[in-house]
Order: structure tokens, then C-alpha cells, then sequence
């Protein structure tokens, strides 16, 4: 079986149109130096909280095409210090 699946813009639509879903009104982005967790399952142990932004109440109008274009992201609270590693965590 073929290891480089191709998936149509209907599927892609459908799956990121469940990410706005879960995501609701109260998304908030949060970006972490440290070392990345296994999976988002996984919780924040030694990792550094370095910003927290506000999601729009509309997370993202619905995907088209297999992409996802999200809304506005508010100004947030944070550190200065980036580190070398970062990443994003998505909440709801």
C-alpha cells in the first residue's frame, strides 16, 4: 500500500472545519519554549509559558479548497526570552 496518501479538499475541509468545532468560542493559542510534549495529550511539565493569545469568538469561517484561514488572534500576555525551541499549544 502506497505510504503517500492523498486525501480530496472535501476530507480536508471536513477535518479542519472539526478543529474550529472543538476549538468554540474560547480558543486560546499558547506558545511554549521547551521541550515539545510526545503528543497534545501529554501535559506541560518543565516547559516555559512564553505567550497566551485570545482566539476570535469565530475561531475560523469554514474551510475551502483544504485550507483553513483563521480570524483575527488578539494581542496576548508574555514573556521575553524566547529560548531555542518553540512551539504551539491550541486550548479550549
Amino acid at each position: 500500500m502506497a505510504s503517500n496518501l492523498k486525501y480530496s479538499a472535501a476530507l480536508k475541509n471536513a477535518q479542519q472545519n472539526a478543529i474550529t468545532s472543538t476549538l468554540g468560542a474560547n480558543a486560546v493559542l499558547e506558545i511554549y519554549s521547551g521541550s515539545q510534549p510526545a503528543n497534545p495529550d501529554t501535559a506541560i511539565s518543565s516547559q516555559v509559558l512564553l505567550a497566551s493569545l485570545t482566539c476570535n469568538a469565530t475561531f475560523a469561517p469554514a474551510a475551502s479548497g483544504g485550507v483553513l484561514t483563521l480570524n483575527a488572534i488578539a494581542n496576548g500576555t508574555g514573556t521575553a526570552g524566547a529560548g531555542a525551541a518553540l512551539w504551539p499549544r491550541g486550548i479550549a
